[in-house]
């Protein structure tokens, strides 16, 4: 019985632990993502680009808008995720 007991125990684990690397997840459409900002701010609050030129282009003004707004030597970021 305990035999039995452990072979299902594995089981479920391996299904649980497969579940992880099974499914394939796609990066989403950069013109999906691009204007994406939290509700009340332009989306100019949002430094993101897949292309590195744009980057380069954005980021001295961007930077330089932080690096103002941190009168205190703090920066407040709000994390957003998903």
């Amino acid at each position: 019985m305990r035999s039995k007991l452990t072979l299902l125990w594995l089981a479920v684990v391996m299904v649980m632990v497969s579940g992880c690397r099974a499914a394939i997840r796609h990066a989403a459409p950069p013109e999906l993502i691009g204007m994406a900002a939290p509700d009340g701010f332009p989306s100019s609050v949002r430094l993101v680009t897949t292309d590195l030129h744009a980057f380069t282009a954005l980021a001295p003004a961007f930077f330089g808008g932080i690096r103002a707004a941190a009168t205190d030597g703090t920066v407040d970021i709000p994390a957003l995720s998903g």
